[in-house]
């Protein structure tokens, strides 16, 4: 008898796990078909939409997120969902216009540029309806970063969005120099920096040297002690 309620256990375990696989197959299938419904009306949404997508940053931005908050990457490539609306090369073209803007603005403000200031260049001379915004520069930058691994990275110092443009990262004690410094017009000597941020001589020696090697920095010599400037956090176009 115990034999028999051994048998019957397994073959009930059995009917158990087959039950537990179909049903868990059928809403897979279930989610596939609703995934694929979804992207279709997504689809015939950008047909309906494609000029206020491209023309109005906030409907453009609002359709964005939307797409990424359900798993689709609408950027993905060429044939993707926001190629036929044109956004695609809205991006990629935008992605161009900022290496160059970062190459033109590298001399004035060294290796990091204020999101803002390639905001305003971007839109020195468009009306407000074919206006850059922040996201969209963002967008452009994951894109560039995508496709070249270039090294451009976004960076916040002092509640500010910067964009990284020299392929190097930057050390928490390169970001405490630039976040000291920021909206501060002014040149510093090493012993400023040295009394203010409580570091030692060679700490701060040490950092100062990589940021005027990468670009971040500037040096003024004067008679008693060089002055270092830091045009990428105190310097607007």
């Amino acid at each position: 008898q115990m034999f028999f309620d051994i048998e019957d256990e397994i073959a009930f375990e059995e009917e158990v796990d087959e039950l537990f696989t179909k049903t868990i197959e059928a809403k897979m299938e279930k989610m596939k078909q609703s995934k694929e419904q979804f992207k279709k009306n997504l689809r015939r949404f950008a047909d309906t939409h494609q000029r206020e997508i491209n023309e109005d940053p906030a409907f453009r931005h609002s359709f964005l997120k939307m797409c990424k908050n359900v798993g689709v990457d609408p950027l993905s490539s060429s044939k993707s969902l926001l190629g036929k609306v044109g956004l695609m090369q809205f991006y990629n073209n935008l992605a161009i216009q900022i290496i160059r803007d970062c190459k033109s603005l590298s001399v004035k403000q060294g290796g990091i540029i204020l999101l803002d200031d390639l905001r305003r260049l971007r839109n020195k001379d468009k009306s407000e309806k074919d206006s850059i915004t922040e996201e969209d520069i963002e967008t452009a930058i994951n894109k560039i970063d995508d496709y070249f691994h270039s090294g451009y990275e976004l960076l916040t110092i002092n509640n500010q969005r910067y964009l990284r443009s020299v392929p190097k990262a930057l050390s928490n004690d390169h970001s405490s120099i630039l976040a000291h410094v920021e909206g501060k017009k002014k040149g510093w000597s090493l012993s400023e920096l040295e009394k203010e941020l409580q570091w030692t001589p060679s700490r701060i020696e040490h950092t100062i040297n990589e940021l005027l090697q990468d670009g971040y920095a500037w040096i003024e010599e004067k008679e008693e002690e060089f002055n270092y400037w830091f045009p990428s956090v105190i310097l607007r176009t």
